[in-house]
């Protein structure tokens, strides 16, 4: 294994120069949250008042300067999380791995610490390697996202080539939505909805209306010999509120022009 063109592979784990960051905090429970971010300078024998110095400017950067003499029990989910990235960032790594370090924190929090952490990358410039299996997770933090199936890389990009380019059929079913329309697959929101006697497309009657916050979901069911399934469709409100459509009414739905189509 190479890191910033050195073979780390022989070297102790120490001596590699990574951060971890674990799912489940991983925090030492009889340590105050100063001692866990100081671990691992003082393993390292770094002078007491550098260790102080750096645990400091660390609870600082993550917001917890006055939680540092309390136990990890004692703080949320999303502080123990900020506390073990602290602990990770102590020995300035040169490379930083975040094994699902959201997993364990509910749909809120994990979005507050989302924007956290890429403001944090803002001021502390390390190559972080962030592993996921949320979706949106991965394309709101990552400057680069790779895909992987199956210990296959699929495809490597940025977030919006992954999602607006996807290279093969898996990419596209696993980075967001998809939905089949006739003969091909596309994202929700590129299908284009109208009353049955102002569109053209597929004609169809609204079976399912689900709306979540500012969106509106729908499946539209076509006649069985054209597709034996829904089609999906995501619509905000204001654009559902302008249709004038609503359950059970007869519609008709097409790919919007500038679609991202694949075949069945």
């Amino acid at each position: 294994m190479q890191i910033d063109g050195s073979d780390v592979t022989v070297l102790p784990a120490q001596k590699r120069s990574i951060g971890f960051v674990f799912q489940h905090y991983a925090a030492f429970k009889h340590m105050s949250v100063a001692r866990n971010v100081a671990f691992g300078l003082e393993i390292r024998k770094v002078p007491k008042a550098r260790i102080r110095a750096r645990v400091d400017e660390l609870l600082q950067l993550v917001q917890l300067s006055q939680h540092g003499h309390k136990l990890p029990s004692q703080l949320s989910g999303g502080q123990r999380q900020r506390m073990a990235l602290a602990r990770a960032l102590a020995i300035d790594p040169t490379v930083l791995l975040l094994d699902e370090p959201f997993g364990a924190l509910d749909a809120k929090v994990r979005r507050e610490l989302r924007d956290w952490l890429r403001r944090l990358h803002e001021d502390v410039h390390v190559t972080s390697v962030f592993v996921t299996h949320d979706q949106e997770e991965a394309l709101e933090v990552a400057d680069t996202v790779v895909v992987v199936n199956e210990g296959r890389i699929e495809q490597v990009g940025t977030p919006d080539e992954i999602y607006d380019s996807p290279a093969t059929d898996f990419v596209f079913q696993f980075i967001g939505e998809a939905t089949r329309l006739g003969p091909v697959q596309l994202r929700p929101h590129d299908v284009v909805i109208r009353p049955e006697a102002e569109g053209d497309g597929w004609a169809g009657r609204i079976t399912r209306w689900n709306r979540i916050g500012f969106e509106v979901r729908l499946e539209v069911t076509l006649d069985a010999s054209v597709q034996p399934g829904p089609v999906q469709v995501q619509l905000t409100r204001t654009e559902m509120q302008g249709l004038g459509i609503g359950l059970g009414d007869a519609v008709r739905v097409a790919a919007h022009l500038n679609a991202e189509l694949r075949p069945v």
